[in-house]
């Protein structure tokens, strides 16, 4: 992993596993895979890989930016597809929740010279719509990240500023005061972080609808389990998740952005899992469960 362009991208499937792009100078072009618990291994080839998402059915978008692709690789085959092609160095890509796929661009004058194979900086931001219309929404030096929020707009990193994107393609300043903003990324509970290489450090920006996922975990005679291991998972657009555990009292309580769907999966050593899905947090309401799980007889 280096500083040096492509920037490394990260994405997860829902068991955990991280996917990993490489490619900056000195390095070999591949996608790297990271399964829980399990030794790295080489995932798939691409050239020069820089952004990824990884989609539903676990199929992988990345762009291939010296080529001008988005490409699908698909994850039961392994083959590569051309998504789109003709795109000026493709780096970032981010769905948002109408399947429109936007792409931070860089125009070739920006390129340094034939040692970088990428330039530094994107300079344009694309939205393809399902159906394959491309719209330029946005054309200024900087860019580099891209993040959709549960609010439904899309969110854009430059060096000092962060950029707001309407359903409708208006763009807006959002946040400022940034030296080298770099990236950007929505927790489960919807709070935005940006990382600020000039500061070494990462800038939380809260205010963004909430509500919230409570209750309690009890046995099966309805006394009250403490450390319960909850895990919370979001998959729409992209995933999400956190681990939380319950109280001496057995009780739990988490924020979650608001309009997220979500499912909880909760467990403990000697008991069976429990598993709620489709559990959808809507603004400043509070969603309630009440959990039994039942002894593992098989221990």
């Amino acid at each position: 992993i280096s500083y040096g362009p492509p920037n490394a991208n990260i994405t997860f499937k829902k068991d955990g596993t991280l996917y990993v792009s490489e490619a900056a100078p000195g390095f070999p072009d591949q996608i790297l895979e990271m399964p829980v618990g399990q030794a790295v291994r080489q995932y798939s080839n691409a050239v020069k890989p820089a952004g990824l998402i990884m989609l539903p059915d676990d199929d992988l978008l990345v762009t291939e930016p010296p080529e001008g692709l988005v490409s699908k690789i698909d994850a039961d085959t392994m083959q590569k597809t051309i998504q789109f092609e003709g795109l000026d160095f493709p780096t970032a890509i981010e769905l948002d929740g109408a399947g429109n796929l936007y792409v931070i661009t860089a125009s070739p004058e920006l390129l340094w010279d034939e040692f970088w194979a990428v330039p530094v900086l994107g300079d344009r931001i694309l939205r393809i719509s399902p159906d394959g219309e491309i719209a330029s929404l946005y054309k200024g030096l900087g860019l580099r990240s891209l993040a959709y929020g549960t609010d439904g707009y899309m969110y854009a990193v430059l060096s000092d500023r962060i950029l707001r994107i309407s359903p409708a393609g208006t763009v807006e300043n959002f946040a400022s005061g940034f030296y080298d903003g770099t990236d950007l990324t929505f927790d489960l509970a919807g709070d935005l972080y940006v990382c600020d290489r000039a500061l070494n450090g990462i800038v939380q920006i809260s205010g963004f609808e909430q509500g919230w996922l409570a209750g309690t975990v009890q046995d099966e005679s309805g006394e009250p389990l403490q450390h319960a291991r909850l895990h919370i998972l979001s998959e729409e657009p992209n995933l999400r998740g956190k681990v939380i555990y319950t109280d001496d009292l057995g009780r739990f309580r988490a924020a979650i952005a608001a309009g997220r769907s979500c499912s909880v999966q909760v467990s403990k050593p000697g008991f069976g899992n429990f598993i709620q899905e489709d559990i959808l947090i809507e603004k400043e309401q509070t969603v309630e469960l009440k959990v039994a799980l039942e002894y593992d007889q098989s221990q």
